[in-house]
């Protein structure tokens, strides 16, 4: 029996849907894959921008201990370790004679950066300006993330 369709002609015909589910499955898999690549990206920057807050953090600390031995210098550059890095300044606010003085420190994780900025009190200044007592006590006042 004769097909309506020679037999040369179903094997074209067979040809082109089998391409056309090969490149669908194509699309289907790179669409998948950059879907992937690029969650894997943002996990790897979260998790950077974690360790840099963490290193932002422990600049606003040292910056505390600094001022409470009395000696921040005005911009301080720290290696932490593990590619992280802090950078923090201290400083006065205006007017001095408040007591209060403010540390800002960025945090740094292969490029990924996180800044913060911290009011601390200081609880021996007295109305004058002048310290009451020998020991310095410092309460922060604000703790803010701020735009690096």
């Amino acid at each position: 029996m004769n097909s309506i369709f020679p037999k040369n002609k179903q094997k074209s015909q067979v040809i082109v849907v089998v391409i056309i589910i090969v490149g669908a499955v194509m699309v289907i898999s790179l669409t998948l894959a950059t879907l992937m690549f690029a969650e894997l990206k943002n996990q790897r920057n979260l998790t950077y921008s974690l360790a840099a807050q963490y290193a932002a953090e422990s600049g606003i600390e040292r910056g505390i201990k600094d001022l409470t031995g009395g000696t921040c210098s005005p911009n301080t550059h720290v290696d932490l370790g593990n590619k992280a890095k802090a950078d923090y300044q201290c400083g006065d606010t205006t007017p001095p004679s408040t007591g209060i003085k403010k540390i800002t420190s960025t945090g740094e994780m292969f490029g990924v950066k996180r800044k913060y900025e911290v009011e601390v009190y200081d609880h021996n200044v007295n109305a004058e300006g002048g310290t009451s007592g020998s020991n310095i006590f410092l309460r922060p006042k604000f703790w803010r993330e701020v735009s690096p």
